[in-house]
């Protein structure tokens, strides 16, 4: 190791103070490009990567909090357990969204279940149906969906509980 620095020493003594010039401009033009190819690009590219999503971000967490403070006032006004059977609340619940002919079978599931049967429904009312059990302090335990032959309508088995 020593010998070979001692031979860098010795070349670099027999260089004309040109080629030395040349050697020190060269070294530091080489060095200036290392550091801008190998830190500033990668650094400059995650800039704008995070400049162009964070907009984005930032929407995404106001809308967020948009939809928390109207999920805690939702759950705060439903403070109070609303009263009757699983079965009479799915039963008003249906009467209410004018569903209650698309059922075809209504029965207790358990102590604390109904388990319904609808042969046809349109997918946006059975989601409605759903939300508004879901209102009622009504969670679906399980559901079974199917497609029917026309588009947009769902045959569907389902246990609402108490939650």
């Amino acid at each position: 190791m020593t010998d070979s620095i001692a031979q860098i020493k010795q070349k670099w003594r027999g260089l004309q103070p040109r080629e030395r010039t040349i050697i020190l401009v060269g070294s530091v033009i080489l060095a200036v490009f290392f550091v801008y190819a190998g830190v500033w690009i990668p650094v400059a590219g995650k800039i704008q990567a995070l400049s162009t999503t964070l907009p984005k971000k930032q929407a995404q967490l106001a809308l967020m909090q948009t939809q928390a403070r109207t999920i805690k006032l939702a759950t705060s006004n439903s403070g109070a357990k609303p009263e009757g059977t699983v079965m009479a609340r799915i039963e008003a619940i249906s009467r209410q969204r004018n569903l209650a002919s698309l059922i075809d079978t209504m029965e207790p599931q358990g102590n604390d279940g109904v388990r319904l049967v609808i042969s046809s429904i349109s997918f946006d009312q059975l989601i409605d149906l759903i939300d508004a059990a879901n209102r009622q302090s009504l969670m679906t335990s399980s559901a079974s969906l199917d497609a029917t032959e026309n588009i947009g309508t769902v045959s569907a088995r389902m246990v609402f509980k108490e939650q």
